[in-house]
Parts: structure tokens; C-alpha cells; sequence
């Protein structure tokens, strides 16, 4: 393939344009689909901690947990189906992707079949793959990396060294319109990264999950650690209270982008993420925040006031093959 390959498309110009806001601030948490809806709020919330430290959890007997630091020597695992305990990938990819009309499905196919194993082998965590509900023309996803360093050279051994990619770009270019829209991220605390099943559902899966994920974008107009402060002390017990359950938060990533052809948004950020058991859960809570008068008179103006744009939301749908799920 060359180094003349082109991997990013779209107009740098309009790359935002078509960006959904989400309506007043309604940022969403939902309890894990693995807790059983008779066990209560504060054992979810227990159930929840669990996850995000990575300690032993009964429901879920060996994770990967992704957004702590990594030992330089621990060995490198391809991590593409199997049981793996304490893996840790603490930068993370959030992608989205604009497609041509009617041509998700055909990219969602190559991805799941081409793209997953193919990315693994070379040191690259793919943790999600997402259909967006609000938009069927796009596909989100979702991958993760040791450190800066062995981003670079994952990059590298899958775009330009690597077969699939040489194989399959034509395909997946001709469902492409932008892929620009694309956010470089790392935990927000020591304890809100990832926390995975490291079994993915094999090549010939096709059932797709009934949980929702929804990822909750902010532009905070403070320092990112305050903010996170903030949000942990003063949002997320009301999101709690109202059914929510946390499973990762992140904020921008600042070392520089060194894989030039995958351009990266350079605004500040902190992304959550929530998971939902199936889109009915999602509504439920949604209707219940907004009647909370504890959110609506309170959190939110204060919330408000330390945003600089409106907050954005996607609701995702995972893919047969996804990891996060």
C-alpha cells in the first residue's frame, strides 16, 4: 500500500456540522446489564465499583481492565478471544464515522469480519462497535492502546504494513464519507476506565445484544481534573439516584497525534459512558431525570455554568462482535 495511502475523508471544514446537540443537559447513566433488576440501588452501585477498580466480580469471572498504568515489561497479548485478567490500555479512540446513505450494515460486516482480529494482533484493544439509533448513516466505534508510543506503531503495522487493511480499504472507503470526527482520550481518574469481559463473540456471531450504550460528550470550561471533581461529587449522585450506573469516563488525551493520516479533534473534553440493558431502560431513565427537581433546580444549572457548548449525546446500539456490550 505505500506511505501514500489516504485514511481520513471528509472537509475539515464542515467537519461539525452535522454534530447532534443533545436537548438542554441530560446526561445518562444506567445500571450494568449484568446486575439483576431485584438487587437494589447501592448493591448496583457496589456492583459498579467493583468493575471500574477491577477486583473480582461474581458475574463476570475474568476482565480486562483498560485505563490503568501498565508495567513497560508485561508481556503484549493479541487479546482477540479469551479469558484476560488485569490488561490495561489506557488510551482510547472514540470514532465516528459518516457514511453513505444505506451502507452501514455493508461496513459493519467488513469491520466485524475484517478489522477486529486484524487490529489485535498488531497491540490494538477494539473494545466497541456501535450502530448510532439517532442517525442511520452512522457508525461509532471504539479501540484502545498501551501507551502513545505503541499507538504509533500499531497504526503503522495495521495501515500501512498490514494485509487486511490493503486488502479491504477500497470497501471500506466506498462507504465512507468522514471519518475526521475522532476524539484521542485517557481515564479521567485512576478508577474510570473500562472494565471487560475479554469474551467477544466469534467471527460467525450475528445475534446483537439488546443493551444500549450512550456516550455523553462535555466541553468543560474549567480544568479537567475540576471538572471531573465536579461531576463525580455533585452529578453522579443524582444520576445514581435516578437509576444510573457509571461505566467509564474519560477526558482529552494531550500528547500529540504522531499517526498524521488519522486526524484527531483537538478541543478539551471529558466523555462518559453509560450502559443500558435495552432502549426501554434508556427511556425510563431519561423520563425520570428530567422529573427530578433535585437535577432540574440544582446539578443542572450548576452543571451549566461550567460547560462552555451544549452537551452531546449518542445513543449506540452494539454490534453482533462487540466487546462492550
Amino acid at each position: 500500500m505505500g506511505h501514500a495511502v489516504t485514511i481520513a475523508t471528509g472537509s475539515d471544514t464542515a467537519r461539525w456540522a452535522n454534530v447532534r446537540k443533545a436537548p438542554a443537559l441530560t446526561p445518562v447513566w444506567l445500571r450494568h446489564t449484568l446486575v439483576p433488576d431485584t438487587s437494589g440501588w447501592q448493591r448496583r452501585r457496589q456492583h459498579q465499583a467493583r468493575y471500574r477498580t477491577g477486583d473480582e466480580d461474581t458475574h463476570s469471572p475474568a476482565t480486562a481492565v483498560l485505563g490503568q498504568p501498565i508495567a513497560r515489561d508485561a508481556p503484549i497479548d493479541s487479546g482477540i478471544v479469551g479469558m484476560v485478567t488485569q490488561t490495561h490500555w489506557p488510551v482510547v479512540e472514540l470514532r465516528q464515522y459518516t457514511l453513505r446513505p444505506g451502507s452501514r450494515d455493508a461496513l459493519i460486516d467488513l469491520f466485524d469480519r475484517e478489522f477486529v482480529e486484524t487490529q489485535e494482533a498488531v497491540g490494538i484493544r477494539v473494545i466497541a462497535q456501535f450502530r448510532d439509533e439517532d442517525d442511520p448513516d452512522r457508525f461509532v466505534w471504539i479501540r484502545a492502546f498501551r501507551d502513545m508510543t505503541a499507538r504509533t506503531a500499531s497504526l503503522t503495522a495495521f495501515y500501512i504494513d498490514g494485509a487486511a487493511w490493503q486488502t479491504h480499504a477500497a470497501a471500506a472507503r466506498a462507504t465512507m464519507v468522514d471519518t475526521t470526527n475522532a476524539l484521542l482520550l485517557h481515564p479521567a481518574t485512576p478508577t474510570s476506565g473500562f472494565s471487560l469481559s475479554a469474551d467477544r463473540p466469534g467471527v460467525e456471531a450475528t445475534v446483537l445484544p439488546q443493551s444500549r450504550v450512550l456516550a455523553t460528550i462535555y466541553h468543560p470550561d474549567i480544568p479537567t481534573g475540576e471538572f471531573a471533581e465536579f461531576f463525580d461529587s455533585r452529578v453522579r449522585p443524582v444520576l445514581e439516584d435516578t437509576g444510573a450506573a457509571l461505566i467509564g469516563s474519560f477526558v482529552t488525551e494531550p500528547a500529540l497525534n504522531t499517526f498524521a493520516m488519522l486526524p484527531i479533534r483537538t478541543e478539551t473534553v471529558f466523555v462518559s459512558f453509560a450502559l443500558f440493558e435495552n432502549a426501554g431502560r434508556l427511556d425510563e431513565h431519561l423520563d425520570v431525570l428530567a422529573r427530578s427537581p433535585v437535577w432540574a433546580e440544582q446539578v443542572q444549572p450548576a452543571l451549566s455554568k461550567r460547560l462552555s457548548e451544549p452537551v452531546q449525546q449518542l445513543r449506540l446500539a452494539p454490534t453482533a462482535r462487540s466487546l462492550l456490550r
